[in-house]
């Protein structure tokens, strides 16, 4: 019964906050909500369920004339993308430790915020296909972070791979 009231109570809360602000953002606000609501949040709330929190998300507008992060709400084909530069903060300051960003199917910038590592995106790996990996598009970085223990970031290694259609 209490799961039923977490879950309409998240629901209630996305329903309400898609009205106001795209998806990502409504989304987010659900699941803090609900966090908020069973405890989650308390003194070591994350540190109870998990070590370190990775998150992956797919945001931003797509192309090789997106290889920057605008810091603004991004717009791709009329759709919002969202702003990837705040939805990645917020993510570190409700306790996220490293942020894996893809969807531009470019590279765009990685830092360090809060001692916390984030990379807004990967470019493309592996792809098949339909995909254009001519010039940016085929830049496909590795990433490899080490963190302590508390998921602070403590240094990386940026391992460059150029892909090209087999």
């Amino acid at each position: 019964a209490v799961g039923m009231l977490v879950g309409a109570f998240g629901a209630v809360v996305l329903g309400s906050a898609s009205l106001l602000w795209p998806a990502p953002v409504a989304v987010l606000l659900s699941m803090a909500a609900t966090a908020w609501l069973t405890g989650g949040f308390h003194e070591d709330g994350l540190a109870d369920t998990c070590d370190i929190v990775i998150v992956s998300f797919h945001g931003g507008a797509e192309g090789a004339d997106h290889q920057n992060v605008p810091r603004t709400d991004e717009l791709y084909y009329g759709e919002s993308r969202g702003n990837v530069y705040e939805f990645a903060h917020r993510l570190i300051d409700a306790g996220a430790d490293v942020i894996f960003g893809h969807g531009p199917h470019v590279t765009r910038a990685v830092e360090v915020y809060k001692e916390r590592f984030i990379a807004y995106s990967l470019g493309n790996f592996c792809t098949y296909g339909r995909f254009h990996l001519q010039g940016p598009n085929g830049i496909a970085p590795i990433i490899k972070i080490n963190t302590d223990i508390s998921g602070r970031f403590l240094n990386g290694r940026i391992i460059p791979v150029y892909q090209t259609k087999a």
